[in-house]
């Protein structure tokens, strides 16, 4: 059983690790096939994984929001909708996408254009109205930092809005410099150490030292 649940699958992973970082390297041949070959097969397989996992995520909430339902917990109402919404699109996207029926696709179409689109625009509003009380709640200047942070965010509010450019005719230049130095190099430095951080957590996945995708198996 440890075979199986343990091993096999940590095998899987570091040659699939290993295949994907070869083919970046150079055109390698094994036998009859590269490893472009290979990896545009593996690629099809990550698709079928995804849309395996998309089911089960979908399993997982049609029984979590079910169970909250039928139990007629707190939200439940929030639940139902959600269920009914979800199975409902689902459906209409079978019949409009799958059967190519007429009068389904245009539902579906719809219903994306009309419901889905105004809701993650709203959504991203909700998150503008947080990320502005972050700002609030960061800018306060209670030491160097906090300082150096509010005077330029205020510098660069002034320098983006029409009324800094009235009050004096340097705020955009002077935004502009901060935008594209001190800023640039500040998003250079988070890319490299994400950069690092994906790499190591990558190599600890297939060498088989994070096993954490494994669940509870040791």
């Amino acid at each position: 059983m440890t075979l199986w649940r343990r091993d096999i699958p940590l095998l899987i992973t570091f040659l699939t690790g290993i295949i994907y970082v070869l083919n970046n390297v150079g055109t390698i041949s094994i036998g009859s096939t590269t490893l472009g070959e290979l990896v545009q097969d593996l690629n099809v397989w990550v698709l079928i994984v995804a849309a395996f996992a998309m089911g089960v995520a979908s399993v997982n909430l049609l029984r979590l929001h079910g169970e909250k339902v039928q139990r007629r917990r707190e939200g439940w109402g929030y639940s139902l909708v959600l269920i009914a919404t979800m199975l409902g699109y689902m459906l209409i996207g079978a019949l409009g996408t799958t059967y190519q029926i007429p009068f389904f696709a245009d539902l579906t179409n719809l219903v994306y254009t009309n419901v889905q689109s105004p809701l993650g625009a709203t959504m991203w509003a909700m998150v503008g109205f947080f990320i502005c009380s972050s700002a609030y709640r960061a800018f306060r200047a209670r030491n160097v930092e906090g300082t150096i942070m509010l005077v330029a965010g205020i510098l660069v509010m002034l320098g983006n809005a029409p009324i800094g450019e009235s009050i004096w005719g340097g705020f955009p230049v002077l935004s502009k410099w901060l935008l594209d130095i001190p800023n640039t190099a500040g998003q250079r430095a988070i890319m490299i150490g994400a950069a690092i951080g994906a790499f190591t957590t990558a190599l600890r996945t297939v060498t088989g030292i994070d096993r954490r995708y494994m669940g509870t198996i040791e």
